[in-house]
């Protein structure tokens, strides 16, 4: 497998198995891709998937780039992103490697410089392998709490009030809602509360 396909067999399995949710818990980067081909196709799925909450479908990316239909994915997605970070971290190691003996050349006295550039490499390799496992929250919080309210990767269901008006209204009330009937101060009234239980849904 050439290394210069192998960035875009992640994307084309990412794109056939459809899931968006596996796109962002992959957190790809500009740093994982070479060439300018494999990073001008990460970057427009990219934008894709931030524009429309979805992978782009294969004839889509077909059309876009037709270079894609002579790469076959058989294996799933997992297996092409294990060899993606393999490289990445292949690639990062050699570049250290020849830069900390350049730098002893020049100065076999330069050697914390020289520890240095391999720790810099090393720091870049630990922090991607354990990439999605780490989560910013400042960043990634907020949306992940509301794409997995929306639920935007897969359909809800809903259940009706049996109130036209409502239902027309709100579409109905879905796993994860909190429904509260309140009433004008001082009538007679009483709060009621909801919570819809997503597993009652059978979501």
């Amino acid at each position: 497998m050439s290394n210069f396909q192998l960035g875009l067999k992640v994307i084309r399995r990412l794109c056939e198995e459809k899931s968006a949710l596996h796109w962002h818990k992959a957190k790809l980067s500009d740093q994982l891709f070479n060439g300018d081909y494999e990073m001008a196709v990460f970057g427009w799925v990219h934008h894709h998937v931030t524009a429309y909450k979805a992978l782009p479908a294969i004839e889509t990316l077909l059309q876009k780039f037709p270079e894609f239909k002579d790469i076959p994915t058989p294996e799933p997605a997992k297996y092409y992103l294990d060899l993606l970070d393999n490289r990445y971290a292949y690639n990062l190691i050699d570049k250290a490697n020849i830069a900390s003996q350049t730098t002893l050349k020049e100065n076999p006295k330069a050697v914390k410089k020289a520890k240095e550039i391999l720790q810099e490499a090393v720091n870049r390799i630990t922090q991607q392998e354990h990439r999605t496992r780490i989560l910013d929250l400042g960043k990634e919080g907020p949306k992940m709490i509301m794409e997995e309210y929306h639920n935007v990767h897969e359909k809800k269901v809903a259940i009706d009030f049996g109130w036209p008006t409502l239902d027309n209204m709100c579409g109905g009330a879905v796993g994860g809602d909190v429904i509260s009937f309140v009433g004008r101060p001082a009538s007679g009234h009483f709060v009621v509360t909801l919570r819809i239980n997503t597993a009652s849904l059978d979501i």
